[in-house]
This record gives C-alpha cells, sequence and structure tokens, in this order.
C-alpha cells in the first residue's frame, strides 16, 4: 500500500502536460509512522528518487471551423456560379501540435471536373485545378513555405530549408486564407446515371516530425448552377463592326439590309435549344420594312411581323427544337429596307433578344442599319398627255410674225417631277440649230418670284433659269419663254430646242420642243419710187388716146414685197 502510495506522488518541478517535453527531475519522498510528526521529514530518513519521464507523442491537428463548441473539425461552403471566390475554411481555422512541429500538409482534391476553370489560391497564388504547379509563398511571419500541386494534391512544406518545421500559426493564417472560384459558365454539377450532386472535396492532414499523422478535416464546397443567358453575336470577326455594333447599309432602292452578318452566332453554354428570338426595330420611319426569309433548309422556325402600338416593329422568330446554329441561320434571314424615294437618312438601331428553352431570357444586343438615300434626278415632260408629241417632247408651229412667238412647251399640260427634291436650281433651255433671226424671248407680263432668274443669252438661242424656287415656279418660267424670229423671210424648218432642270445634284431627262417655222407670203405693196418704202397712191400719168401711144415704163419700182 505504501509503495502504492509513492507511486502516486507527483512531481512540483512545474512540468506540465502541454509542455511535453522529456525531462528528468527529482522527487523527495517522506514518510511517517502516524505517530511522530514528521513536517520536513523530521525525525525519518528522507528518500530521493531519480525519475525520467517521457514526453506523451500527440499527432498534429487540423480544424478548418475551430468554433469552439462541436469537436467536427471539417467546414462545408457553398460556391454560386459567376460570384467571387470564397473561403474554403472558416474565420478561426487553425493548424495545432503540442510539440509545435507540424512538418507538412497536404490537401487532396476530389470531384473537381471542370479543369483549369475551378482555381483554389493559397498564399495568395493560384491553382488552376487541372495543371500541375510548385510556387514559393511567404508565410505571416515571413517564412517561406513551399506550395506544390501534382495530381491533384497539395503538399506544403517549410522551403528554406526544406524539411524544415513549419510554424502553426503561420499554417493557421496560410489555411485560413485558401480560396476556391469556379470560371466557368457552365460549372459541373452533377454526374452519373442517374445524376447524382458533386461535393468538391478538399481534405487536409498534417504530419509532424515524429511522423505523426494526424485526423483528416474536409471542407466540402457545393457548387451550385446559375442558368445562363443566350446571346447573340452579329460580328464575330468584328470586321462591321465599328465601335463593337455590327453595322450594316441599305442604300435607297437596293437589295434590303441584313440585321446580322454572314458569320454571325448564337451561344448559350448551358442550353442547347433556342425559343424565341425578337427584333425590334427602334426607330422606324415611314416606309420602313422588315422581312423574314428562313432558309428552306431549316423546319421548325415560324415567324410574325407586327406594329407595336408604340409604333416600333417587331420581327418574332419562334421555335421548340431549334439549335443554336439554325436560329443563326434564321436571324440571317431578317432583314431591313424602305421603299421610300426619299428615305430619311437617321440610322436605324435595332436590338436583338434571345430566349431559351429554360425560359432565360439573354441580355438585347444592338445593331445598327444605316440608310443612304439616292438623289432622284427630276423628270420634266414638255407635254403630260402628248397632245402634240409623244414620250415627253413637244411639238409646236411658229408662223411668220405671230405675234409675241410661240411657247416652248404645252402651256398647262406640262409638269417637273422630283420625288426627294420640292424645289428646282436651274434651267437650261437651248435651241440647237438657229436661223437668222431666230431668238428667245420673255413674255412681258411674266414677272419671275424673288429670287429667280430667267436671262436669254445675248445670242438669243439659250435662257437660264437659276435661283431656288419651287416647281410650280420653275413650270411658269418655263411657260413665259418663248421663241420667235425677226426676219421677213424665215428659213423655214423644225428649230429643236432642248429643255433641261437641276434640282441641285442631278440633270433632269432632256426633252425636245420642235417648233415648225413657216414662211408666209408677204402682199406687195405700192410705194414712191423716190422714195422706197414709203407708200404711193397713184402710178406715173400717160398720155395719148389709145393703146399705142402709151409709153411702157417698169412697176416694179412702184411696189415692195418684204419676201421677194
Amino acid at each position: 500500500g505504501l509503495l502504492e502510495v509513492c507511486e502516486g506522488v507527483s512531481s512540483t518541478d512545474g512540468f506540465d502536460g502541454i509542455d511535453e517535453i522529456r525531462d528528468a527531475t527529482s522527487i523527495a519522498l517522506s514518510v511517517t509512522d502516524g505517530d511522530l510528526p514528521n513536517p520536513n521529514g523530521t525525525g525519518a530518513t528522507p528518500l530521493t528518487e531519480d525519475s525520467d519521464f517521457r514526453a506523451a507523442v500527440t499527432p498534429p491537428i487540423i480544424d478548418l471551423n475551430d468554433n469552439g463548441t462541436t469537436p467536427n473539425r471539417d467546414s462545408s461552403v457553398g460556391y454560386t456560379e459567376g460570384t467571387p471566390a470564397i473561403n474554403v475554411a472558416q474565420a478561426f481555422a487553425s493548424a495545432s501540435d503540442l510539440d509545435d512541429d507540424i512538418q507538412t500538409v497536404t490537401i487532396v482534391s476530389t470531384d473537381f471536373a471542370d479543369g483549369d476553370d475551378e482555381v483554389v489560391s493559397i498564399g495568395g497564388e493560384t491553382f488552376p485545378m487541372g495543371t500541375d504547379k510548385t510556387v514559393t509563398v511567404t508565410g505571416s511571419n515571413g517564412t517561406a513555405i513551399s506550395v506544390a500541386f501534382v495530381g491533384g494534391t497539395f503538399t506544403i512544406t517549410n522551403a528554406t530549408p526544406p524539411g524544415d518545421l513549419i510554424p502553426g500559426a503561420e499554417l493557421s493564417v496560410l489555411l485560413r486564407g485558401i480560396t476556391y472560384v469556379n470560371g466557368s459558365l457552365n460549372p459541373t454539377v452533377e454526374s452519373g446515371s442517374p445524376a447524382a450532386t458533386i461535393t468538391r472535396m478538399l481534405t487536409f492532414t498534417a504530419t509532424d516530425t515524429a511522423n505523426q499523422v494526424g485526423d483528416p478535416a474536409v471542407a466540402d464546397i457545393t457548387v451550385t448552377a446559375v442558368p445562363n443567358p443566350p446571346a447573340v453575336i452579329p460580328d464575330p470577326n468584328g470586321t462591321n463592326s465599328p465601335g463593337g455594333k455590327f453595322t450594316n447599309t441599305f442604300t435607297e432602292n437596293g437589295a434590303p439590309a441584313a440585321i446580322v452578318d454572314v458569320d454571325a452566332i448564337v451561344q448559350d453554354v448551358d442550353s442547347s435549344v433556342i425559343e424565341e428570338a425578337v427584333i425590334v426595330l427602334e426607330n422606324p420611319f415611314p416606309g420602313d420594312v422588315m422581312q423574314v426569309n428562313v432558309p428552306t433548309s431549316i423546319a421548325g422556325i415560324g415567324s410574325t411581323v407586327i406594329t407595336l402600338p408604340d409604333g416600333r416593329i417587331q420581327v418574332t422568330l419562334f421555335s421548340s427544337t431549334s439549335s443554336l446554329a439554325d436560329m443563326a441561320e434564321a436571324l440571317k434571314g431578317v432583314t431591313f429596307s424602305t421603299p421610300s424615294e426619299n428615305p430619311d437618312p437617321t440610322p436605324r438601331e435595332l436590338t436583338i433578344t434571345l430566349t431559351d428553352d429554360t425560359g432565360v431570357a439573354g441580355t438585347g444586343v444592338g445593331v445598327c442599319i444605316n440608310v443612304v438615300p439616292i438623289n432622284d434626278r427630276p423628270v420634266i415632260d414638255l407635254d403630260i398627255d402628248n397632245s402634240t408629241d409623244n414620250g415627253d417632247d413637244y411639238f409646236g408651229i411658229y408662223d411668220e410674225n405671230t405675234p409675241g412667238g410661240v411657247g416652248i412647251i404645252d402651256a398647262g399640260d406640262n409638269y417637273i417631277i422630283d420625288l426627294d427634291d420640292t424645289d428646282m436650281q436651274s434651267t437650261v433651255v437651248q435651241l440647237l440649230n438657229p436661223e437668222t433671226g431666230d431668238q428667245f424671248i420673255v413674255d412681258p407680263t411674266y414677272t419671275p418670284p424673288l429670287g429667280l432668274s430667267v436671262v436669254p443669252n445675248t445670242a438669243g438661242d439659250q435662257v437660264t433659269i437659276s435661283g431656288i424656287a419651287t416647281i410650280a415656279q420653275y413650270q411658269d418660267a418655263l411657260e413665259a419663254i418663248r421663241f420667235e424670229n425677226t426676219t421677213e423671210s424665215p428659213v423655214s424648218g423644225v428649230r429643236q430646242i432642248d429643255v433641261t432642270v437641276n434640282d441641285g445634284d442631278d440633270n433632269s431627262n432632256t426633252a425636245t420642243a420642235s417648233i415648225l417655222v413657216r414662211e408666209i407670203n408677204d402682199t406687195p405693196i405700192a410705194q414712191d419710187p423716190s422714195n422706197p418704202g414709203t407708200p404711193a397712191d397713184a402710178m406715173p400719168p400717160q398720155g395719148g388716146e389709145d393703146a399705142a401711144s402709151l409709153v411702157p415704163f417698169d412697176v416694179t419700182s412702184y411696189f415692195s414685197d418684204p419676201a421677194d
């Protein structure tokens, strides 16, 4: 019994279990017989025992939550697609060992199915999970720590010198800073058949200098995928996308303009069916037209074209089975045009929005159609009803000495038409085959409006009308132009007169007025031979009683004839 008591004596040298240091110490024992008091060993022979203490060896511990309330050392976290990186351990995670002699930490990754899209960061260094990598990071207290990722396993050791201890305090900080992110737009969340949810795992173990391996601690990472919207890329190579927006051009009277380029594609990382494509012409002008021509090789895509209450034009392509490629081809068949002969040049803005078979709609993609008007040249017709000549020409007759001459167009039955201009800027009237005495005059009763001039040239074979004025004012000016011949014996025949108008950009067609000039025989007029040109009332007196006694004389000097 006394031996058992002695065996129960403990040292008082200050040793405690946390030190766990192998130590040699002396223990003084004193024994009394129960009758004699023996304080301090008085009256007895003290015994001294040298004891050799051996430290208890315990493995290192990694605790990923260290919340102080549960023995569970694991951590469970969730990551949602598209969000920033998350910490895999909790804020008070720790690595500890009673001897503080942790030499190695290993982290084994399991079920990381997305390759380099999944990234674990340790000590500020990123490790794509599909690529081996070894780097040295700096611990919180300056220790150089080697992190090697090979074949899905991380090995963390002291880098200088290799194999030396890693202080637990620095390991704890390192663990707390480990993060995970998944950059895939379609992260793997299930596998197998039937499909089962995948949980990524990082299994942590620590080994100390005595080759004691601690119990594993596991970080479970649950990844949640987010449905991704579909998108159209109107011009993947960017050749027709100045400023990043696909831009096409419609030219007046030209072919309809496609709303996407020939290399357009549709993308959806987690769906293979596009149920709807909506194209909206945001700023239509009168006459604008949206058309759909889906290739016959593509089945199952329908379309509608409607005008919305606010005036915008909407095209809808719809299908329950359309693949991404088929919808891209269908979009290539959607075109813009305008039949207007005077289209507004404002660029047309369109928005394309896709919806996939999960009901997720993408962000609208803008495209632009530039509209290029082409000037329509004016058209002139000198005789609308062709009562005098065919086509756009005119035929008139000028008889010698016609007072005030004759018009060069059919008055009240002529027109100037310009589909994209209401004003004209000039007109030229040109006599092509003038004869002596031919000339143009302007009706003296005509007064041109302010800003318009009607001026014959000095030779009289051309009239120029100039100035910005309405079409009607130009027609009035043309009707005021007259043709005449000032001689008493004009050359008979047809005079050709060309007429063109100009809208400031282009000349019109050339219309021709054909004026037939006819000479009219003049009646002889008696005149005084001594004063030619002065009318005479009598012939010279004659004497005698019969014809034989008359004196012959030339009467021609007593008459004048302007044409003979």
